[in-house]
């Protein structure tokens, strides 16, 4: 059984493979099994990065990891699935970077249970690499505008490009329907960023490798391509945000004006605000 506190200085089965001469079964500090390893390997996997390899050494590394733990713990906020969770917690502290049995039980708690360190939001990524020159604020390409003779409103903003410009994903999310056929022979891909949802539209059908429902993706990974609209001398990325508070089918035909579920977003703010690089 591994004892019941891990702390700065120890060393395990591993790290006496890596270090002979100086670790040895029965020195001060060493810990029977692989216990310092697996917690490693487990915080790694919550999301605490900076460790390096699972080495068997509780070094300084490894001492911040855990304190950096204990201190997202005694929050009660972490994520699962790219959305926050807060759960009660019976962890107490103190802040020490001290793995007792009372850190380790929440180690196995996150893990058990899919969750993964909480993490700063962040910044709106730019959906493509260049800004386009046509403004998304002005005429056909805004949110808002008239379309098919006032018939309907715009539900997104236009961001014309030219054919294949790679489109970026905003943030890190899931993609929850797509690709799937959209508008004059493009796709969309709809993408939920963990406080709103995305659809990227109009873009071609030969999507990027990998993208389908339920894969993750990260900030600015590249899930599509801006696509050619059918019968017109036009190519862009139709933008589309949604609040993730209502359900079903983003389009909605007996909603007007816009024709969207009910937690359409007007996403100009963001763009405007939006980062280039990630």
């Amino acid at each position: 059984m591994p004892p019941t506190t891990l702390q700065q200085g120890m060393f395990d089965d591993i790290a006496v493979a890596k270090y002979p001469a100086s670790r040895k079964k029965g020195t001060p500090g060493y810990t029977v099994g692989t216990a310092i390893r697996d917690l490693q390997s487990a915080l790694q996997g919550l999301g605490y990065d900076g460790l390096g390899a699972p080495d068997g050494d509780f070094g300084a590394k490894t001492a911040q990891a855990v304190k950096d733990f204990q201190a997202d713990v005694l929050t009660g906020r972490r994520y699962r699935a790219g959305t926050i969770v807060t759960v009660p917690t019976r962890f107490a502290g103190p802040v020490t970077g001290v793995c007792d049995a009372a850190t380790l039980h929440e180690v196995e708690a996150w893990s058990a249970n899919g969750w993964s360190r909480p993490r700063v939001p962040a910044p709106f990524l730019f959906p493509l690499a260049k800004r386009p020159a046509e403004s998304y604020h002005d005429g056909e390409r805004r949110f808002g505008a008239a379309r098919d003779n006032g018939a309907r409103t715009h539900a997104g903003c236009d961001l014309y490009a030219p054919v294949g410009t790679e489109v970026r994903a905003v943030k890190d999310g899931t993609v929850v329907l797509g690709p799937y056929d959209f508008y004059r022979g493009t796709v969309a891909v709809e993408v939920n960023h963990g406080d709103f949802i995305i659809r990227y539209g109009e873009m071609q059908r030969k999507t990027a490798p990998g993208i389908s429902q339920g894969v993750r993706v990260r900030q600015g990974q590249t899930i599509g391509y801006v696509g050619q609209l059918e019968g017109m001398s036009m190519s862009m990325l139709h933008f589309e945000m949604y609040a993730g508070t209502a359900s079903g089918p983003l389009t909605n035909a007996a909603n007007p004006p816009y024709m969207r579920r009910s937690d359409l977003l007007d996403p100009t703010a963001r763009l405007d605000g939006a980062s280039m690089t990630a």
